[in-house]
């Protein structure tokens, strides 16, 4: 079983005009047009008199939207022997994208092949009579809606169908697509020429990610007035607006709703590169600078064969020390620290294993942001003496504001320049 999301314009109503002259037909149309879905009850009236005459039109008509070619299409290239679609109606916020949807439903009622689930759901804001509501709600709810339905159905392949619809969403969900490594269709409304647009090697920037997200909370954001307010440093609002996350009356962006949609389900689990580029920064470090250790190892296992333990940095102070007088170092990005259950955790296993010496754990950070001494404390605080007394806390600042938008290779000037001192933190 394969899941098709589809976003749904009005073509199947333009098709409809094109072939029938009805004047009467066209004012009901013409009245609905643009009217927002919560106008719905008030034009009912003429909305029963248009919907029977375009399903009736519509009737084994496989060219009568982009949408039901689309789906026909797919359906029909589908090279395994598993055809069956099960189709998701996504509409955007008027009554004739509705409508279209329900008669696209229709459409497809009696179809043993390409199911529609349940009925079309209409996307509260995205409107493009209303460009702020579509850009402060309408993208972010579809990017929602897209997310929830992908996870439901995880066990199937999940395509994006987006030949219908508003063709300003078609960047945001090509990227979303490319993201979530969804497959997406397209077809042009003057051609049967099914285009899949193929996958790409891109993905969100994780190391900006990883510093530059705390900015999108307080104290530097209000998530209710949607503004950023004055503590955040003009620096790191020009860097915003040119990673085009944030616009110019400081407000943010679609891009910057689907960046922090992305990095909020993904940042807790993902393992970032750029968080490997900081261990081997601080493995340069304890090797070249401190005189207390003999010899600094990266991503040693201390586990077994069949359960590996990795732990990120060793600091031995002889060659062949064993790993009770060692000093095990564990790096983490700041925003990994909301994830408190599963610090304790590694943390108690790494110590239960190995019983380091010392365990410190080193938060990276962006220079502006201070650490919550109230989350240490709350980690500490699940901790018995034993491993309190072991652990010590460290935070890294770096500054990528030598990171230009368009460079070829952005981390050159973190990777040259020399780390700062790293500062202990005390509760």
């Amino acid at each position: 079983m394969k899941t098709v999301i589809t976003t749904v314009g009005i073509s199947i109503f333009e098709n409809y005009f094109k072939s029938n002259k009805n004047s009467i037909k066209r004012s009901h149309y013409e009245k609905c047009k643009v009217k927002p879905a919560s106008e719905w009850d008030n034009l009912s009236e003429r909305i029963k008199r248009l919907k029977p005459a375009v399903i009736e039109w519509a009737k084994g008509n496989k060219n009568a939207s982009a949408e039901i070619k689309t789906l026909k299409k797919i359906n029909k290239n589908s090279e395994d022997n598993d055809n069956n679609l099960e189709t998701f109606l996504f509409c955007t916020d008027t009554i004739l994208s509705k409508l279209a949807g329900e008669i696209i439903t229709e459409f497809f009622k009696d179809n043993q092949n390409i199911s529609i689930k349940g009925e079309p759901k209409i996307i509260e804001g995205l409107q493009v009579n209303k460009p702020e509501k579509f850009k402060t709600q309408g993208m972010y709810n579809l990017v929602k809606k897209i997310d929830k339905i992908r996870k439901v159905n995880k066990d199937n392949e999940v395509y994006l169908n987006i030949s219908g619809g508003y063709k300003a969403i078609i960047p945001y969900l090509t990227i979303m697509g490319q993201l979530y490594d969804m497959p997406i269709y397209y077809i042009y409304e003057t051609t049967d020429k099914l285009i899949q647009i193929p996958k790409l090697p891109i993905q969100f920037d994780w190391g900006i990610a990883e510093l530059y997200y705390p900015f999108f909370s307080k104290p530097f954001y209000n998530h209710r007035d949607k503004k950023f307010n004055s503590s955040i440093n003009n620096n790191v609002l020009d860097k915003l607006k040119k990673l085009n996350l944030v616009n110019k009356e400081n407000t943010i962006t679609s891009i910057g709703d689907l960046f922090i949609y992305f990095v909020e389900s993904k940042l807790m689990t993902g393992r970032s590169t750029f968080g490997h580029l900081v261990e081997y920064k601080l493995l340069d470090y304890y090797n070249m600078k401190s005189s207390k250790f003999k010899k600094a190892e990266h991503s040693i296992n201390i586990g077994t064969k069949n359960e590996a333990l990795e732990v990120d940095l060793i600091l031995k102070p002889d060659i062949e020390s064993s790993l009770k007088d060692c000093i095990f170092v564990e790096v983490k990005a700041l925003d990994q620290l909301n994830n408190t259950d599963n610090i304790v955790k590694n943390i108690k296993k790494r110590i239960e294993k190995g019983n380091p010496k010392e365990f410190y754990l080193c938060v990276y950070k962006h220079p502006q942001i201070d650490v919550d001494k109230a989350k240490i404390e709350n980690i500490n605080n699940k901790l018995n003496d034993e491993y309190r007394k072991k652990l010590k806390w460290y935070c890294l600042d770096i500054d990528l504001s030598l990171y230009e938008y368009g460079d070829s290779n952005p981390y050159k000037s973190f990777l040259q320049k020399p780390l700062d001192e790293l500062k202990e933190i005390t509760e």
